[in-house]
C-alpha cells in the first residue's frame, strides 16, 4: 500500500465461501506492523451498490423532521487515539509497548478498544501508559485529554451494525472507537481540531452549548440503538464495512420532553442491567421492541414507514 505520504495503510484479505456471491473480509487497520485482526465481516458484492435502495424516501422523511437537532450539533463526534508515535528524541513506539494488562502508575488509563464494546457492555484487557513524556502528547493521534473525562458514548467503527456502550469512568479509547461527547461538557476545551469542527458548524459555540443541554445523554444512546436510526444511517453511509462520525452527525435527534426522554431513558438502564445479568434473556428482546416502538411514535411514522425500516432491518 502507500507509506509515508500521510495514507493509513489498510489490507483486505478475501476468500470465496460456498456461494460465490458471499465474500468475507478481513482487514488490519491499525497497522502493517502490528497485523492485528480486529473483525471479520461478511458483506454481499451484489448488494454493495443497492444498499441504499428504498431507502431514500422515509430517510428523508426523517431527516426533514420538525424539532430535531443534527447529532453533530448537540456534541463533538470522533474517533479515538492513534496508539503509535516518535517521541522528541526521534524514537518511535508501536501500541504493544505502550499499552499492558497490569494497572500501575506508568499504565494508568483503563483503555477501550472495538472489541471491548459488546450488548452495551464494556469489558477492557488493557491499560495505556498515561502522562509520559511520551503518552499521550507524541502520540500520533492524541486527540485530547479532555474528551475522555466526562460521561460519554463509545461506537465501535468497524462492523456492518455498530455496537453502543456507556462510558461514565474516563476511561480512553482506540481508534478503533468513536467517542461521543455532548458539547456542553466540553466548555473548556480548545483543542485545535475541536475548534476546527466548532468553526464549519453552522452555529455558534454558545448555542451549540445550549443545544446539547437539553438532551438527556442516555436519551440519546436510545435513539441511536434504534432500528430508526440504523436505517438512516445506512441511508447515508459510503461504506459497508464502516460508519464514519461525519455519517453519524447527520443523525436527526428528536427533541421531546424531559418526562418522555426518561421514558426512553429508563428502557436503555433496563436494558443495560438486563445485559449484565443474562444476555440470552427473554425479556431483551422484549425491551428491544418496546424501544424501538417507543422511537417510531416519537418521530411520528406511519405504519407502512414502520414496515419499510422492519424490513430493511434485521
Amino acid at each position: 500500500m502507500f507509506t509515508g505520504v500521510g495514507v493509513r495503510n489498510l489490507i483486505f484479505l478475501f476468500n470465496k465461501d460456498k456461494h460465490l456471491e458471499k465474500i468475507t473480509s478481513k482487514y488490519d487497520w491499525i497497522s502493517i506492523d502490528e497485523s492485528q485482526l480486529i473483525d471479520r465481516v461478511e458483506f454481499d458484492f451484489n448488494n454493495l451498490h443497492s444498499l441504499k435502495k428504498n431507502y431514500s424516501p422515509v430517510s428523508s422523511m426523517i431527516q426533514s423532521q420538525s424539532n430535531c437537532e443534527r447529532l453533530g450539533d448537540i456534541g463533538y463526534f470522533s474517533y479515538g487515539m492513534r496508539l503509535c508515535g516518535e517521541d522528541d528524541k526521534g524514537n518511535k513506539f508501536k501500541k504493544k509497548e505502550i499499552i499492558s494488562k497490569v494497572k500501575d502508575k506508568k499504565f494508568s488509563k483503563e483503555l477501550i478498544e472495538g472489541t471491548s464494546i459488546y450488548d452495551f457492555q464494556i469489558n477492557t484487557k488493557y491499560f495505556l501508559e498515561w502522562n509520559t513524556k511520551r503518552v499521550p502528547e507524541y502520540l500520533a493521534r492524541p486527540t485530547f485529554k479532555e474528551l475522555y473525562e466526562p460521561d460519554k458514548i463509545v461506537v465501535t467503527k468497524i462492523g456492518r451494525r455498530p455496537n453502543l456502550a456507556l462510558d461514565t469512568k474516563g476511561r480512553v479509547c482506540d481508534q478503533s472507537v468513536m467517542v461521543f461527547v455532548p458539547f456542553s461538557s466540553l466548555k473548556k476545551v480548545n483543542n485545535r481540531s475541536f475548534l476546527k469542527t466548532i468553526k464549519w458548524n453552522n452555529k455558534q459555540r454558545s448555542e451549540l452549548e445550549k443545544i446539547s443541554l437539553r438532551f438527556d445523554l442516555i436519551y440519546i444512546l436510545g435513539i441511536i440503538s434504534s432500528k430508526l436510526s440504523y436505517f438512516f444511517l445506512n441511508s447515508q453511509r459510503q461504506n459497508p464495512l464502516w460508519l464514519a462520525p461525519d455519517e453519524w452527525k447527520e443523525l436527526p435527534i428528536k427533541y421531546i420532553s424531559d418526562k418522555r426522554q426518561k421514558s426512553i431513558k429508563d428502557i436503555i438502564k433496563r436494558i443495560i442491567d438486563e445485559f449484565e445479568i443474562n444476555e440470552n434473556s427473554k425479556l431483551l428482546k422484549e425491551l428491544f421492541d418496546k424501544l424501538n416502538s417507543k422511537v417510531y411514535q416519537i418521530y411520528g411514522l406511519s405504519k407502512e414507514e414502520i414496515k419499510i425500516i422492519e424490513e430493511s432491518v434485521k
